[in-house]
């Protein structure tokens, strides 16, 4: 049986645009496993812990793995959720058109909202909006550019006048502190651990640990962001952890790959200079579309996203992807809760349109009297002469 690992596709020179949460997926036949974690427990126990990538760790290791993979979770993905969807500069001009590379019609233009409304509310306790984050980028690249200015004399500068953005950055300076405690906090404590060591907890093999943080700190590393607060105390602060962030990302996958390569197969040759065995997804089908779009009419409806079924990659942990049974019966729940929100959604507008017809047919609503326009219009065309009416061939003929 071959293992399939599901991704988004490749963004920004990565081969995700997204860390966890919604997907890599493992597929093994009929077993779908998320989550990091989820996966590598699976893949320990399917190769009979063959390939369990802490099998070499000690006790000691093993705690620390324990404790600085939950840290690098807890707090580089709230800040990734800031940078890439909440950001409203980064979100329109990097991260939205990156999903619409590699998105069909119309999971291009649902996906993304979606996923920045959940992105906004794992960050939210940090009490930050898109206006706060933007304008406190905006000052920590100001102030960057203000030390680099001090070698130029104060006559030779001009005075910027003050603006609207200017004066909302004065009461963003707290934002702005807040955001260079919260990179530090993340930062310090792997650039600490690395050291001189090759990996963070051996000098002969990468572990779990070093799989985790290569994929969220590349994500902050690598994109070309019009806001990059979370790339600058990245290179500039701690640079042998950006160091080794370049380097892990340029062995681990190798050169990057443009969506266009992934998505269409008659570009499958070119995989080859992958380090990634690369699969083309197949083209989806109509209904697979109309599905699609009918969820997104769902999430649209209030009361009903809150009804609507989860799908069952994105929700599967190893443990419940061991027993087919149980899988097997909660895909069947699932498509229940589907087609009896596609009934009530029929009910609704069946409902909806049979009492606006109610209205027309008892005279509350009437169609407008468009031969009545069209007469009103052309009596207010006589009105006036003169040289305007003349040249428009609208005046009146006697």
């Amino acid at each position: 049986m071959v293992l399939e690992l599901h991704v988004w596709g490749p963004a920004f020179g990565l081969p995700s645009i997204d860390t966890q949460y919604e997907l890599p997926a493992l597929r093994n036949g009929a077993t779908w496993v998320s989550r990091f974690q989820n996966i590598v427990d699976y893949l320990k126990k399917y190769s009979a812990g063959h390939w369990d990538l802490d099998g070499d760790l000690n006790a000691e290791q093993r705690a620390d793995n324990i404790a600085f993979s939950s840290l690098v979770e807890s707090s580089a993905q709230p800040l990734l959720d800031l940078s890439l969807f909440v950001s409203t500069e980064n979100y329109t001009s990097a991260t939205r058109p990156a999903f619409s590379r590699i998105l069909h019609f119309p999971q291009a233009w649902t996906v993304p909202p979606s996923l920045r409304n959940a992105a906004g509310k794992r960050s939210e306790h940090l009490g930050l909006s898109s206006l706060d984050v933007d304008l406190a980028a905006e000052e920590q690249k100001q102030n960057e550019d203000k030390q680099n200015h001090q070698a130029i004399p104060k006559s030779l500068l001009r005075k910027q006048k003050e603006s609207l953005t200017g004066f909302l950055r004065h009461g963003a300076h707290r934002n702005t502190f807040k955001l260079e405690a919260l990179t530090a906090d993340l930062y310090e404590p792997f650039e600490s651990l690395l050291g001189n060591k090759q990996f963070f907890l051996s000098e002969t093999n990468p572990n779990s640990l070093d799989c985790l943080v290569i994929g969220y700190l590349s994500l902050a590393l690598i994109p070309e962001l019009p806001q990059e607060w979370m790339k600058r105390p990245l290179k500039s602060k701690f640079p042998v952890l950006a160091k080794y962030i370049n380097e892990s990302v340029q062995e681990c996958f190798g050169p990057p790959i443009s969506p266009s390569q992934v998505l269409n197969p008659e570009q499958a040759s070119t995989f080859s200079e992958s380090k990634l065995p690369w699969r083309s997804p197949p083209l989806p089908h109509f209904s697979r579309l109309a599905a699609s779009a009918m969820d997104a009419l769902m999430e649209s409806i209030p009361g009903f996203a809150s009804l609507r079924a989860p799908s069952a990659p994105s929700t599967t942990s190893a443990s419940s992807s061991e027993d087919p049974e149980k899988s097997k019966r909660e895909l069947i729940v699932a498509e229940a809760r589907r087609r009896e929100l596609i009934s009530q959604a029929g009910a609704v507008s069946a409902g909806i349109g049979a009492f606006v017809g109610y209205l027309f047919w008892e005279g509350i609503l009437k169609w407008p009297r468009w031969g009545a326009q069209r007469t009103s219009f052309g009596a207010a065309r006589t009105f006036g002469s003169g040289a305007a009416e003349a040249m428009l061939g609208i005046g009146q003929r006697s």
